[in-house]
């Protein structure tokens, strides 16, 4: 005989930021070890995910140029978003070239562009177009653009001529997958493969699609046993992107149900 009992996390908000948080249960449920599990049902999550943002420790969203070879220079924030390259390198060169630096505006001595062949980004500088001679540069390495554009080795370009990205633009800057972790359940919930213990309850594939949504259903009726009986009044919820920071959306809702099933 067995019985069980559902739970449920949801955030709804038109904000951007991240969606964790912890939910009070009413009634406290009792846990006996190995005879009560944990089995997930469905995650739903906003696909509003966005690659160019500024949140806990990672922002690739600025850059900044000079004319005049680092004496000065003027800072660009790229607004948060969803970009493809062909976006992001139309926002790189606008707001670069919008400025007055150039002899003829119509000519600029900067541009940026992606080659479908080799995959890398190139950065083209002709500094005799500068209306005041001098050299003109661009920096990435002020936020984490530089990782974003591929350009590693080389994040401050401060000569003329063309300069290769070293690493394919990493466009994906929230990975290609999402981790759902349950905290305040089992103990834990299975163990990773170097053997340590894990609170991840699945992790769900980012895939393209016209949906608002991405969408996960337990396809397997899977029951994660718990090792250690306890009674628990609440649990928490958190989602990671790819490279393992907290998923940041633009906006949207989060859902995640599972259910915690008794053995008798």
């Amino acid at each position: 005989m067995s019985f069980s009992q559902i739970l449920e996390y949801r955030v709804s908000s038109n904000d951007p930021g991240i969606r964790d948080g912890t939910v009070l249960i009413k009634n406290p449920i009792r846990i006996t070890a190995k005879r009560s599990g944990i089995q997930l049902m469905k995650v739903a999550v906003s696909r509003q995910i966005p690659n160019i943002y500024n949140y806990g420790g990672f922002n690739n969203t600025q850059f900044r140029i000079s004319k005049d070879d680092g004496v000065n220079y003027s800072t660009f924030n790229i607004p948060e978003g969803i970009y493809s390259v062909l976006y992001l390198k139309q926002f790189i060169v606008g707001a670069t070239n919008s400025l007055n630096y150039w002899i003829d505006p119509n000519v600029p001595g900067f541009n940026l562009s992606y080659n479908n062949a080799t995959q890398l980004i190139y950065v083209e500088i002709d500094s005799t177009k500068l209306q005041i001679p001098s050299q003109f540069r661009i920096d990435f390495s002020v936020s984490d653009l530089w990782d974003t554009l591929g350009f590693s080795l080389n994040p401050i370009i401060i000569i003329d001529g063309i300069s290769i990205a070293d690493k394919n633009p990493k466009i994906d800057a929230q990975g290609s997958y999402i981790s759902v972790e349950l905290n305040s359940v089992c103990d834990y919930l299975r163990v990773s493969p170097d053997g340590t213990n894990s609170r991840i309850l699945c992790v769900i594939p980012i895939e393209s699609n016209t949906t608002n949504e991405i969408l996960y259903l337990q396809q397997f009726q899977q029951i994660i046993l718990c090792t250690l009986s306890q009674t628990i009044s609440q649990f928490s919820i958190r989602f990671l992107n790819g490279y393992g920071r907290p998923l940041y959306l633009l906006t949207g809702n989060v859902l995640v149900e599972f259910s915690i099933n008794q053995f008798v």
